[in-house]
């Protein structure tokens, strides 16, 4: 089964920049990358270990998510969580959703990209994700990336070109993968 994830942009570059795009074409030996105009690169990939033990983490963590919702801070910023949503022919889509709130019971917020293999959900869209949903979340503390377990896996999959690429183009801090 492939599980389909975006090579998005981060939402506070998505708000900021617009073009900015994070491409993680070097994301596996199966990965197949769409380009797309006006839109983030999209990568299909195999399910990988690596990327289950990402999941995994944002499952475990996601209430420091919550915490830092409940408490603005002037540095935190680009609040998001990831759900995947079934696609028909390949698996799971796993799209960024923007604007995330916080209910007491589950995160409600926009989706940030077109989807490519879902039919479930457009760009704009307003969805709801339960924890136990999400297979990732972050924010920006400054200019450090918060959670993005996902994001991180991808990101050091790439070329040290690409690493490098996307720190000059956003100015953002990856932490390494450390679960």
């Amino acid at each position: 089964m492939h599980t389909c994830l975006k090579h998005f942009i981060l939402p506070v570059i998505c708000v900021t920049f617009s073009l900015a795009a994070f491409g993680c074409g070097d994301s596996g030996k199966n990965a197949q990358v769409i380009e797309r105009s006006g839109q983030p690169d999209y990568t299909r990939t195999e399910d990988n270990e690596q990327l289950a033990r990402a999941v995994a983490k944002a499952k475990e963590t996601y209430t420091q998510l919550i915490a830092a919702l409940n408490k603005p801070n002037v540095q935190h910023h680009g609040h998001s969580v990831k759900k995947p949503f079934d696609a028909p022919t390949h698996g799971r889509e796993h799209i960024w959703i923007i604007d995330v709130t916080w209910d007491g019971t589950a995160f409600h917020g926009t989706i940030n990209n077109e989807p490519v293999d879902t039919q479930l959900v457009k760009f704009g869209d307003r969805v709801e994700v339960k924890p136990e949903e999400l297979s990732d979340w972050m924010y920006i503390d400054g200019n450090r990336v918060v959670g993005g377990y996902t994001l991180r896996v991808l990101h050091y999959q790439q070329s040290p070109e690409k690493q490098k690429q996307f720190v000059e183009q956003t100015g953002l801090v990856v932490p390494p993968v450390d679960f």
